[in-house]
C-alpha cells in the first residue's frame, strides 16, 4: 500500500473528539465480533447507530445482531441436517 492510501485511510480514522486512535496491537489482533462484544460491555447504554428517525444503544445493536447471527445459524442447519456443528 502506498504512503498517499496510507494517509487517506488514517485520515478517516479519527475519533469523534478530532483526535487519531491507534489501537493496540491485541485490539488489531482480535476477532471484530470479540471486539464489539467488548465494547457492548463497556458501554451498553450508549448510541451505537443513529439515524434522523431512530437510534440503537450497543445493546440493542447487539441484541439485534445476535437474532440475526442465530437466524442464519438456525436456516444454515435446517438446509444441512447431515453436517454435524459444533457448538
Amino acid at each position: 500500500m502506498n504512503n498517499l492510501s496510507q494517509q487517506a485511510i488514517r485520515a478517516k480514522c479519527f475519533h469523534p473528539s478530532g483526535t487519531f486512535v491507534e489501537f493496540k496491537k491485541d485490539e488489531v489482533e482480535q476477532s471484530i465480533p470479540g471486539r464489539f462484544e467488548k465494547i457492548v460491555a463497556r458501554y451498553p447504554d450508549r448510541i451505537a447507530v443513529k439515524t434522523k428517525a431512530d437510534a440503537l444503544t450497543y445493546a440493542e445493536l447487539n441484541q439485534a445482531a445476535n437474532r440475526v447471527a442465530h437466524a442464519i445459524r438456525d436456516q444454515s442447519e435446517l438446509r444441512r441436517p447431515d453436517q454435524t456443528h459444533l457448538d
